[in-house]
């Protein structure tokens, strides 16, 4: 199963950007400029932390075929996938 991240990280502090660069880079294939694609929702998790701390903010889902329209659709197939609710 895959997993994308798509994140927007702003500010001037290049630690935090090189270091979320480093782990992106290392841990997930690009597909496009702050889009990010993981097959370890481990992996995505660690990455979505990392941007989190660094001031930015993420959005993260499962890539699928199926359209989910609803926050109780998207809940429902993150319970599926690690047993809790995601934050809404």
């Amino acid at each position: 199963m895959a997993y994308l991240l798509i994140f927007d990280l702003k500010g001037r502090e290049s630690a935090n950007r090189r270091q979320v660069n480093r782990c992106l880079n290392r841990e997930a294939r690009m597909i496009q400029q702050s889009v990010w694609e993981f097959k370890n929702l481990r992996l995505l998790m660690r990455a979505a932390e990392l941007v989190l701390n660094a001031g930015g903010r993420v959005l993260a889902f499962v890539k699928s075929d199926q359209i989910l329209l609803s926050q109780r659709d998207i809940n429902h197939k993150f319970t599926e996938l690690v047993g809790k609710t995601c934050l809404t």
